[in-house]
């Protein structure tokens, strides 16, 4: 207990370090932006300023500019702070904008067939799976449940070096579907337990489980593969594709940019 604790502890601060590191590299990327706003000689008219105001009003306190200016004074900022604060973000988000690339960026035929046959997956129908199941008891009476764990052990390093599912079914099942080689059919939500049935689902075509507590038995699953499962075509998802892609470059043109202003400036971020 005490070696997952101090797993957990470090897990943690690892986590807590990326988040810190993060927030470092935006405070320098808002800086550097502001700061080359401004050599541009750029200037964020007043009229743009009560706008994003009026918008932030409107979004978080439904129009209700008395409780906006209660809950700044709570926080201890004055509306002139806060309009500064407006100023920056509608000048970051400019050059954000202009450097990202503003226009539509043409995705070629080629990046667009990659693209789909990345995604294409996601919005698949999961369809139903064709399910093999094996059930192997954890003791029976002529069989310690040690002996039984070998049994298990050996089924799982045949299955995992190939070897046949329904033929080792056959041998060492105890259920109903060993006969027919573990075979249970087509597999519905309701037919088996909530256990074997999340198994099933989540398992990809020809796959097999890793061994399932079942109370009294160990089972293992098999999908042989699934049963009315549709991926929509390139054409049904071409219109997503061509977002994706569009947001993809528009984020690596950003990020290249990014990278120019902190070489240009020479910023170096040194560890602790």
């Amino acid at each position: 207990v005490a070696g997952i604790d101090a797993l957990g502890r470090i897990a943690e601060e690892e986590i807590a370090a990326r988040l810190q590191a993060t927030a470092l590299e935006d405070l320098i990327d808002r800086n550097l932006i502001l700061s080359e706003f401004k050599k541009l000689g750029g200037q964020i008219k007043d009229q743009f300023v009560d706008e994003s105001i009026n918008r932030f009003i409107t979004d978080r306190f439904k129009g209700d500019r008395d409780q906006f200016l209660a809950e700044l004074k709570k926080s201890g900022m004055t509306i002139a702070q806060f309009r500064e604060i407006q100023r920056d973000q509608i000048a970051i988000q400019a050059l954000r904008s202009k450097h990202g690339g503003e226009d539509a960026i043409p995705n070629t035929p080629w990046e667009k067939r990659a693209k789909y046959n990345e995604i294409k997956g996601e919005f698949a129908s999961e369809g139903q799976p064709k399910v093999r199941l094996m059930s192997i008891p954890k003791q029976t009476d002529s069989s310690s449940h040690e002996a039984q764990k070998k049994v298990l052990d050996e089924v799982m390093g045949k299955l995992r070096s190939g070897g046949d599912f329904g033929e080792l079914a056959k041998k060492h099942s105890a259920d109903s579907f060993a006969s027919k080689g573990g075979y249970v059919g087509v597999l519905g939500k309701n037919e088996l337990n909530e256990g074997l049935t999340r198994a099933a689902y989540s398992l990809p075509a020809g796959q097999i489980s890793q061994p399932l507590d079942g109370g009294i038995n160990w089972h293992i699953l098999k999908v042989d593969g699934r049963v009315g499962q549709k991926t929509p075509s390139f054409e049904e998802l071409e219109e997503e594709i061509d977002r994706r892609l569009t947001i993809d470059k528009r984020k690596k043109n950003l990020e290249g940019w990014l990278k120019k202003l902190r070489r240009d400036a020479n910023v170096r971020i040194y560890g602790e």
